[in-house]
Formats: C-alpha cells, sequence, structure tokens
C-alpha cells in the first residue's frame, strides 16, 4: 500500500512540473535522457502529442525521409513542451488520437498508469493544445500513418521549410519499423517487450479488448471525446 501511495504521489508531482515549462526545464535538463528531447536553441521542429499518438512512427519517418537527421525537440508528453514551441513559434506537429485507443494502449504499456490517471493527463494535454492550436500543424493517427508526405507538405507550407516530401515505400517503412523499434528498446534499457513497442502485437490486443469495455464507465471520457473530435476539426 504505501508502495502504491509513492508512486501516485510520484506521478502528481511529475503532472504538475509538465505544466510549468520554466519548473520543468530547469529540472529536467539535469537528467540525461532528456536533454536530446527538450527544446534548445538547436531545436529545428517540434514533434509532440499524448503517448501512443504515432510520435515514435513521426520521428522515426522523419528521420527516414531526411537527408540529415534534424534536431527535434519530442517524446516530453509535457505541456510545458508545447507551451514553450508556441512561445517560440517553432514548427511543430500536434499528433492525436482517438482517446479510447490511446488511452488503452498507454495503460497497457505503462504499468504506474491507472485508467482515472490516463484520462485525466489526456484531457489535461489536450484541452492546452487545444487552446494554442492555431500555431501547430496537427495529424490524426492515422494519417500519420498512411500520409505522412502530406504532414511534411503541410509543415513547408506552414512554417516555410524545405523538408524532403517523400511517399514512403516498402523499404522505407521496413527502415521506419527497424528505426522505431531501435528507439523502444533504447528507451526501455535494451528490453523490447510486446506491450510497449508500436507494431501489432497479439498480447497487447487480448488486454485491450477486456479494458475497453471498462473505460466507457470512465465519466470523463466524455470529455476527453468532445476535445478530441474538436481537434480532429483542425487536423489535416
Amino acid at each position: 500500500m504505501a508502495n502504491i501511495k509513492y508512486i501516485q504521489l510520484r506521478e502528481h508531482i511529475l503532472d504538475y512540473i509538465r505544466k510549468k515549462p520554466q519548473l520543468f526545464y530547469r529540472i529536467m535538463l539535469f537528467k540525461p535522457r532528456y536533454r536530446e528531447i527538450l527544446i534548445t536553441e538547436k531545436t529545428e521542429i517540434v514533434i509532440e502529442g499524448y503517448p501512443r499518438c504515432a510520435n515514435t512512427y513521426a520521428v522515426a519517418a522523419l528521420w527516414i525521409t531526411q537527408d540529415r537527421k534534424l534536431s527535434v525537440a519530442r517524446h516530453t508528453h509535457a505541456i510545458a513542451q508545447i507551451i514553450r514551441a508556441y512561445e517560440k513559434q517553432l514548427p511543430t506537429l500536434l499528433l492525436i488520437r482517438n482517446p479510447e485507443d490511446a488511452i488503452i494502449s498507454y495503460v497497457i504499456r505503462e504499468k504506474n498508469v491507472d485508467i482515472s490517471l490516463a484520462i485525466n493527463r489526456y484531457i489535461d494535454f489536450y484541452r492546452v493544445a487545444h487552446s494554442l492550436a492555431e500555431g501547430f500543424v496537427i495529424s490524426d493517427f492515422d494519417h500519420t500513418i498512411t500520409q505522412y508526405h502530406s504532414l511534411l507538405e503541410n509543415l513547408n507550407t506552414r512554417y516555410g521549410l524545405s523538408l524532403n516530401v517523400k511517399r514512403l515505400n516498402k523499404t522505407d517503412l521496413i527502415k521506419i519499423q527497424e528505426l522505431v523499434e531501435d528507439m523502444e528498446r533504447k528507451s526501455a534499457g535494451g528490453l523490447l517487450s510486446e506491450l510497449k513497442v508500436s507494431r501489432p502485437s497479439k498480447q497487447r490486443d487480448m488486454i485491450k479488448h477486456k479494458l475497453r469495455e471498462k473505460l466507457q464507465s470512465y465519466p470523463r471520457m466524455g470529455e476527453a471525446v468532445t476535445l478530441y473530435r474538436m481537434l480532429k476539426e483542425k487536423s489535416l
């Protein structure tokens, strides 16, 4: 019980920090794994979204399609990061996904995150994102996966960039998947779990089925769905 309370307290403290840009950057810059994913003076593009919204795929696809490895601020899933991106007027790709799929996938991936916390994080993140949406290119999950060239075109148009625009072929997709798994492996400390990797998994599908009906009993899901629909209207 004491361990559960400690985890809950830690997660709530982290949520508070993630909402405050000055505090977030001051603290996270001391964490080695965050130094290459936070916004800095070298950042060329920001790719952010709630967890399980094709974040890793979007970053991997960008690196595979370009002539060099761009400096990308990414994978913090923090409100502070999108606020700073907006304030600095940085080229930003905001990733969205319907809350049912995103939340279930997130809960399966992170053992310390329960459904209630996952829903609250979804709402908190996208409520702020919606208020700043005019500054971002917004892409839904399916569009990110199937129409990546369209994202590149829109980033170029919106921000005056010169990204290579390329329709992904089979070779590109293989390279992207390999890079996704390499990034997941690095994040997990060398191990690649079927519950964490961003590709189809029978084990994960079985757990999803059990969680889907349970999710509908949470009253705040309606708020999450409303936010998603509003952002969907602004997406590509």
